[in-house]
């Protein structure tokens, strides 16, 4: 099924992560974070990085390019309508994850960047929709970027005293990370990947013991975090480029879904790794993957070159 399109709108860099507020109250508020490589002659004078750079569609380093980026609020209606309402000038941004924090009372914005770092904003909402800086997470490492961000429990689950969440990275590893109100501490490194580590996400039926990640080296992992997290507990061959994107089903124990550059998407039972459930072909790689909050047997895809598409999953019930 392809999705109809409402609205279309310049974002002026390359947008690369959209997701609404989940929230109550919230849910006419997208935001739209991009990533954007500058070269030396359409870079700004005055722009604040600290020399990310690459070499335009890898994570190479070179002198002459480097990344920004930018967080975008809209404001949305039913009948299409988006208007602006809020931007700030980041890092170039890999991925950004909604929560609802039960001392601010508000939703929360959380970031990976190009420059490493964890970022936190509170969304405001008066008198229009922006975001305030909370806390901020660096991996202290040079040149690597942080490349997703995966929280413990779904993001429509509130109650919560402290928060785990999964990063992976470009130097191919992933961690864990603890949040509190107050500070946001690594408490977990591994190396899950001799490449980029594309992709991390929590099994949302683990209790927090059970994370998935992707790499470049087209190997989709299992880490049982109860035990030395310097072995993977599975591991799929089944993929035959980088893994890109992997999200738990959130109401169906056992399901996971998986994208790649080889421009499939895989839906397992993870209790047997040897073959998929389903294998449907996109036309492009996929970059994204995430299950519908209400309607257990949707898919939503957004492949690369192909645009995006909901698909349909048959459970057999």
């Amino acid at each position: 099924m392809q999705p109809r399109t409402i609205a279309t709108f310049d974002t002026e860099y390359s947008a690369d992560s959209v997701e609404y507020c989940p929230f109550e109250g919230y849910t006419h508020i997208v935001a739209v974070a991009t990533y954007q490589v500058l070269h030396r002659e359409d870079k700004p004078q005055d722009d604040g990085d600290e020399g990310q750079t690459d070499a335009g569609g890898s994570l190479t380093e070179f002198p002459e390019t480097q990344r920004k980026g930018r967080i975008l609020l809209y404001h949305t209606s039913v009948d299409g309508d988006v208007t602006e309402a809020f931007r700030v000038d980041t890092a170039a941004i890999l991925d950004m994850k909604w929560y609802f924090d039960e001392q601010y009372s508000k939703p929360i914005l959380t970031t990976v960047d190009a420059r490493g770092q964890t970022c936190l904003y509170a969304l405001e909402k008066n008198p229009a929709p922006s975001l305030t800086p909370l806390l901020t997470h660096s991996n202290e490492k040079v040149r690597t970027l942080t490349l997703s961000l995966s929280f413990s429990v779904p993001y429509s689950t509130k109650k919560a005293d402290s928060r785990q969440l999964a990063i992976s990275e470009s130097d191919g590893t992933a961690s864990t990370l603890t949040l509190t109100p107050t500070s946001l501490t690594r408490t977990q490194e591994w190396k899950a990947h001799n490449y980029e580590a594309w992709i991390v996400a929590w099994d949302y039926w683990k209790n927090e013991q059970f994370v998935w990640t992707g790499g470049d080296d087209s190997l989709l992992k299992g880490w049982d975090l109860r035990v030395a997290t310097g072995s993977h507990s599975v591991l799929s061959k089944r993929h035959q480029a980088g893994v890109t994107s992997i999200h738990s089903h959130p109401s169906r124990e056992h399901i996971l879904a998986t994208g790649s550059y080889d421009e499939t998407v895989l839906i397992w039972d993870t209790r047997n790794l040897k073959s998929p459930l389903m294998v449907h072909h996109t036309g492009g790689g996929n970059w994204r993957l995430k299950w519908h909050p209400g309607d257990p047997s949707q898919l939503l895809v957004a492949a690369m070159h192909e645009g995006f598409a909901v698909l349909g999953v048959d459970f057999g019930e």
